[in-house]
């Protein structure tokens, strides 16, 4: 059974990190994106999503996980961003896809533009 989740939007402008030299460190201490419901409308532009399904630029690209040939789980997808500064480089226009086999514990990212 495949249970169906709801994307988790991240919006916001980026700065630098400044990431404490020990302990955990949350995600609010070093960015200023902030989550977002992704049933709940923004004008804050989106730069990614946890959880749900890819929005694929192209086709749908699901790797298999490395080591059980199953096809491994969505986790995250991220955007170029809007600051020329500081976004990410997707090819122009692109998308980067996270995605995971928790029981082999392996992961795999790939892009698209």
């Amino acid at each position: 059974m495949h249970r169906r989740q709801s994307p988790f939007l991240f919006n916001g402008d980026l700065s630098p990190a400044a990431v404490p030299a020990e302990g955990t460190t949350q995600l609010g201490a070093v960015t200023a994106l902030r989550g977002h419901p992704a049933d709940t409308p923004t004008q804050q532009p989106v730069l990614g999503r946890l959880g749900g399904e890819p929005d694929w630029i192209q086709v749908d690209e699901t790797p298999a996980c490395p080591t059980c040939a199953n096809h491994m789980a969505f986790t995250a997808e991220l955007e170029e961003g809007h600051d020329f500064a500081t976004k990410a480089n997707f090819g122009g226009g692109g998308r980067g896809y996270l995605f995971s086999c928790q029981p082999c514990g392996e992961a795999a990212f790939l892009w698209q533009n």
